[in-house]
């Protein structure tokens, strides 16, 4: 907002509150991608892919209900995204090979879930982006289940 103690704000008042309110959020996201940065690199590379697309399902499930109040996709976004989730904290500790074995599961369940409907809707979003991101991650989980089994 901008709160000026003058009757008409001069155009000078306009611009310096401008400048200092992106500088503001300047250093906000400085300060943020700095917090990100410090949480992240705690987390071994191999766990990132399981956070971001366990995210990405929350995400997801979240906006299809709140645009089309589809309680199914609520509840799968929910449930396949904690599940990724929980496997990126397994990856995280000592359990990589639980971890890798869950997120590889759950991207198998969803790819052929959503790769079902995309082949009878023909709608690439959100069934072709969503069976896309869930094979994608399906192949790099079970790569590295495989070598964790094995090492």
């Amino acid at each position: 907002r901008l709160l000026c103690t003058q009757a008409e704000p001069s155009p000078d008042h306009a611009l310096t509150y401008l400048a200092d309110s992106a500088r503001a959020r300047a250093r906000g996201t400085i300060l943020l991608s700095q917090f990100f940065s410090f949480i992240m690199s705690s987390i071994p590379g191999s766990a990132h892919p399981a956070f971001g697309f366990g995210a990405v399902t929350i995400a997801g499930g979240l906006l299809g209900y709140v645009r089309k109040g589809s309680k199914p996709s609520l509840a799968a976004g929910v449930i396949c995204g904690g599940l990724l989730v929980t496997s990126g904290v397994l990856i995280s500790g000592d359990s990589q090979y639980d971890g890798h074995y869950i997120a590889s599961l759950i991207s198998g369940i969803m790819t052929l879930g959503m790769g079902q409907r995309f082949y009878k809707t023909g709608k690439f979003m959100p069934a072709g982006i969503v069976s896309v991101l869930a094979a994608a991650s399906w192949g790099y989980h079970a790569k590295k289940a495989i070598e964790w089994k094995y090492s």
